[in-house]
């Protein structure tokens, strides 16, 4: 039932998206001179922390992001991202990004998450053991920009196999 209502609210949130983004593009063509240029590419490095709440317990964070934007409101890329939790913990996502404003934007991804695979019995000591999950992002950020140079506060929820919230400050270069 979890998953079903996660699904649900996905896919409401991305019909308001679309439909936003769409009323966007067609003002787009009538106002030009409104909107300040923004870059096609976008690459950013992540400094912050993840709590998890399915396992009560907080990380140091560490990552980066690469934005290709197809218009001014949307934007696909890469993120990678390392959480230093006892194991260390690496996820990967196709991030999609929409622009509501000059700052403001969030993020759709699915992810994937590689971590130590935790055994129940003790056989398995000198054994590492990975295992890869599937989760989902979503997030938000506003970016103060200084000519090519931005610095955004963003906050994400993941939502997979367990629970957390990653925030901190993205620092990012347009070209």
């Amino acid at each position: 039932m979890k998953y079903q209502t996660n699904i649900l609210i996905v896919t409401l949130l991305f019909c308001f998206i679309w439909s936003y983004t769409s009323a966007q593009h067609s003002e787009d063509g009538h106002d030009g001179e409104e909107h300040a240029h923004y870059h096609t590419h976008h690459i950013a490095v992540f400094n912050g922390l993840t709590s998890n709440f399915t396992h009560n317990n907080t990380a140091y964070s560490v990552g980066m992001d690469y934005e290709y934007r197809f218009s001014r409101t949307i934007g696909a890329g890469l993120l990678t991202e390392y959480i230093a939790t006892e194991e260390g913990e690496i996820l990967g996502g196709l991030p999609l990004f929409i622009h509501f404003t000059k700052g403001l934007k969030l993020t759709l991804a699915p992810l994937l998450l590689n971590k130590k695979k935790h055994h129940e019995d003790h056989d398995h000591h000198g054994e590492e053991n990975r295992v890869t999950n599937f989760a989902f992002r979503l997030g938000a950020g506003y970016g103060f920009h200084v000519g090519k140079l931005s610095i955004a506060p963003s906050i994400n929820f993941d939502m997979g196999e367990s629970s957390a919230l990653v925030y901190g400050i993205n620092i990012g270069l347009g070209f």
